[in-house]
């Protein structure tokens, strides 16, 4: 299942939002937050074939939910700065969470490692528990 605009957003799909960065008036920036960002969601939707996910948009940012309103938890943010790299953050489970809301961040430094951060961020954050396809996904991912 593809990584779909959350409800909330209805103006536009993640890839209308990112494709308009693209253009004429863009700067070279935005142009390059707005190809590694719509790379990004196309590796999502090649990698998760049975899990919609959804997806908000905040400052350029891709907020990435098990559910289809802003208002539940943000498990997931991920960001480019337009340098290939995509910047990670997800949410601590409460019960290892040092204090409330505590957060792990990092860089994937290639669109191949941003999708295995990506699988290792909804596992460890536990917003996906019991999801078969990421607890597949995570295993392959872990095995030696």
């Amino acid at each position: 299942m593809p990584i779909i605009s959350s409800s909330d957003q209805k103006n536009k799909t993640l890839e209308e939002f990112y494709k308009e960065l693209t253009g004429e008036d863009s700067s070279v920036v935005d142009k390059n937050i707005a190809t590694a960002m719509l790379s990004f969601i196309a590796m999502i939707d090649q990698t998760f074939i049975e899990t919609t996910l959804y997806g908000l948009t905040s400052h350029y940012r891709l907020v990435i939910q098990k559910t289809d309103s802003w208002k539940d938890d943000w498990y997931v943010t991920v960001y480019s700065i337009g340098d290939g790299k995509f910047q990670f953050e997800y949410k601590m489970p409460e019960f290892i969470s040092p204090w409330k809301y505590a957060t792990v961040s990092g860089q994937a430094n290639t669109i191949e490692e941003a999708g295995d951060y990506l699988i290792i961020a909804m596992t460890e954050s536990e917003g996906w528990q019991d999801n078969k396809e990421l607890e597949k996904l995570y295993r392959k991912l872990k095995r030696p």
